[in-house]
């Protein structure tokens, strides 16, 4: 699971998992927790579908800059073709993804080949900075920075929020404030906050926090 989410928490609203019953929210949300005792960071997620050729892509959208940076300690290696560790700005000097290995293969794509994609204010091409390894769907999957989506796509909504512990603090005792402080900013709505260690998952309802 550390894989799939590399983060401490996940804070998401509608489901147990982010899938197509994740229920978006606002970016707002950060600021509630960006400053909580024991954060050491966020980052905001959301996954968008996009019709491409005879597929539909799932593309899930980052702040990919902390994202790389995060990924620099993990022993986890994601990238099987394009360069490792990816530089930090991979996905944010030019409209760029990094796309799953199943992509890569039906449609015969590599590192440097660009890929273009039709959004609400038309058609825009990306570069291929890497081919990864994401089972997440078999039609085909990509990152891509957030501040593309927002600007193609025109949509600032989120569906999770990675949140990441400060080195020596207890996972539990955060979540626990941050569970505590959305129930009080959403009005006892704050959706789910799952708590992320050792594999394994801890979830409980925001409104639960009383």
């Amino acid at each position: 699971i550390e894989h799939a989410i590399p983060a401490d928490m996940l804070v998401h609203a509608g489901s147990p998992t982010i899938d197509r019953e994740s229920v978006p929210y606002s970016p707002s949300w950060r600021a509630v927790v960006a400053d909580l005792p024991g954060v050491d960071g966020t980052n905001l997620i959301r996954t968008i579908s996009i019709p491409w050729q005879d597929l539909r892509l799932e593309a899930l959208h980052l702040d990919s800059y902390d994202y790389f940076r995060r990924m620099e300690t993990s022993s986890y290696r994601r990238v099987i073709e394009g360069p490792y560790p990816t530089p930090r700005d991979a996905l944010t000097r030019e409209p760029s993804v990094m796309i799953s290995e199943n992509l890569a293969w039906k449609k015969h794509l590599k590192p440097g080949d660009t890929i273009d994609l039709p959004s609400p204010t038309g058609t825009h091409t990306f570069k291929i900075q890497a081919v990864i390894v994401d089972y997440s769907t078999d039609q085909g999957w990509l990152i891509m920075d957030r501040r593309w989506a927002v600007q193609f796509w025109q949509d600032e909504a989120v569906e999770g929020m990675h949140v990441y512990v400060k080195p020596g603090e207890d996972v539990d005792a955060v979540a626990s404030r941050v569970r505590a402080a959305l129930a009080e900013a959403t009005g006892g709505d704050g959706g789910l906050c799952n708590a992320v260690y050792g594999g394994r998952f801890a979830v409980s309802s925001s409104d639960e926090v009383a």
